[in-house]
């Protein structure tokens, strides 16, 4: 994703940030306003996460005014994440259990259809990496305990029909997501063959 657009919708996020946790609902649409012309993203907790860690890891590419664009976004954050830190760890756990409900159903519909899993994996690991931020992010409170049990129930599945390979996002650098971490994005589900 282009810089400028990411820290746009980065940008953006942070400002919606107060008025998000204090309506407590998971998704927000919001408008931004890009280099590109408006988007439509949908906001959460770890949507914002997802822009700004991917804006962190790509920091030097970065003029000196984005980075210190990113630092103020980041301090945005912080400040919202202390000052409500309640309605912040619910939303994180809400937004987990959605994202849990949907890679669920994606492996289920991978062992029914398995040349659409074909197509659609490089898409829908989104969510499962998504899933790892949020975990890392909430960190290892006990609130997280059933859907941690949950996960390891699911990469046991896929696991089973897991066949290695190379990174599967082209666009994206393979340093940020370490194998060790992040190894459902280095193959596919069986039957479901690379493409190039």
């Amino acid at each position: 994703m282009d810089l400028a657009v990411e820290l746009a919708i980065c940008r953006t996020m942070a400002g919606e940030m107060e008025s998000y946790l204090l309506a407590n609902q998971l998704f927000r649409q919001i408008v931004v306003r890009t280099p590109l012309g408006d988007l439509q993203p949908k906001m959460t907790l770890g949507a914002f996460l997802e822009h700004y860690r991917r804006l962190r890891r790509r920091q030097v590419a970065l003029s000196p005014a984005q980075q210190a664009e990113l630092n103020s976004i980041g301090e945005t954050w912080a400040t919202m994440k202390r000052r409500y830190e309640s309605p912040y760890a619910e939303l994180m756990r809400q937004e987990l259990r959605s994202h849990l409900d949907s890679w669920t159903w994606f492996l289920g519909d991978c062992l029914k259809q398995p040349n659409r899993c074909q197509e659609d994996y490089p898409t829908e690991a989104r969510i499962r990496a998504r899933i790892a931020l949020l975990l890392e992010e909430l960190g290892p409170d006990a609130d997280t305990q059933r859907e941690r049990s949950r996960l390891t129930v699911l990469d046991d599945r896929l696991r089973r029909l897991w066949q290695k390979g190379r990174f599967i996002w082209p666009g994206e650098a393979a340093d940020a997501y370490p194998l060790d971490r992040y190894w459902f994005l280095y193959g596919y589900p069986q039957g479901a063959d690379e493409n190039d």
